[in-house]
């Protein structure tokens, strides 16, 4: 999991944030669930929405150190995971 968070935010640094982004999922035929097929946007949203809550809970940073990931600092997740 820290592996594709770390993906998907260093590949979203790239972009301004006044745009909203795609992301797309390539699952193997073989491995796509059979039934009900999740709903990715949502748990997206729902880990980002998490993640961010949580650096909101960090105690203040020591001066000249920061504890909170880059884009946490910009106001968020990806504009794509937000709801």
């Amino acid at each position: 999991v820290q592996d594709a968070e770390e993906y998907i935010i260093n590949s979203t640094d790239k972009f301004p944030l006044k745009k909203p982004l795609m992301l797309i999922i390539h699952v193997p035929a073989d491995q796509l669930p059979t039934g009900e097929i999740p709903d990715l946007q949502q748990a997206l949203h729902n880990y980002f929405a998490y993640r961010l809550n949580e650096c909101r809970r960090l105690p203040p940073p020591r001066r000249g150190v920061s504890q909170v990931p880059r884009h946490h600092r910009r106001g968020g997740p990806p504009e794509h995971a937000r709801a």
